[in-house]
């Protein structure tokens, strides 16, 4: 299994349950999860380099509201987050102009959520898509659409709250021609007063490349 892995050898944000979890400036508790409709978690291989079966990935945003800090916690604390319709379970974006009409670049190609940060006040999530490229997204928590102003705590971001932050779908850099596919790693820096997003990205067989976008 190790060695199908792409890149090989290497454990990704897309292969894992639970890629992240992050604190929002509210206090609440975020995290993402690569769900799996179906029950069966099938071995890797080299044609298959993934545990949930193609067509059944179900990528997920979820919160802890600030002070249920009680043990145990149940199912019911959480709250999902950007979902797409009620009760579909799924927070993949598809639901945005961005994305065109569905079938379109979100609804079934962004199968694997692989980044969550929070940047200043800004809320940054991504996805690996394998035929449009990556896509980033973000909501100020300072200056959400739904609630007019600051997201209080416990009062989940709406899909309509989150915009595309990039002009065009998928990353490519100077020597490269096709988009990247894969989103490796990221990191939130201050630089002189402005809040940085750095990531890696990558399509698995080409060099990586380095992106970093700030807020404004």
């Amino acid at each position: 299994d190790w060695d199908c892995l792409v890149p090989q050898n290497k454990v990704t944000p897309a292969i894992k349950a639970i890629p992240a979890m992050r604190t929002a400036p509210n206090g609440d508790l975020y995290l993402i999860r690569n769900a799996c409709r179906s029950t069966t978690v099938q071995t890797i291989t080299s044609t298959n380099n993934q545990t949930c079966p193609s067509g059944q990935e179900v990528p997920q945003i979820w919160m802890l509201p600030k002070g249920t800090t009680g043990a145990p916690k149940g199912a019911a604390d959480w709250i999902l987050v950007a979902e797409r319709s009620a009760g579909d379970g799924r927070s993949d974006m598809s639901d945005k102009a961005e994305c065109g009409t569905a079938p379109n670049k979100c609804d079934t190609e962004n199968t694997h959520i692989t980044l969550l940060e929070f940047n200043g006040s800004y809320m940054y999530i991504g996805y690996d898509n394998a035929t449009y490229g990556v896509n980033i997204w973000r909501v100020d928590f300072n200056n959400a659409a739904s609630t007019g102003g600051a997201i209080p705590s416990g009062t989940a971001p709406l899909e309509s709250d989150f915009s595309l932050a990039h002009t065009n779908f998928g990353l490519t850099g100077t020597n490269k021609t096709t988009a990247d596919t894969r989103i490796f790693s990221s990191a939130t820096v201050n630089d002189g007063g402005v809040d940085y997003l750095i990531l890696t990205t990558g399509d698995g067989t080409n060099p990586v490349n380095v992106f970093r976008t700030k807020n404004n």
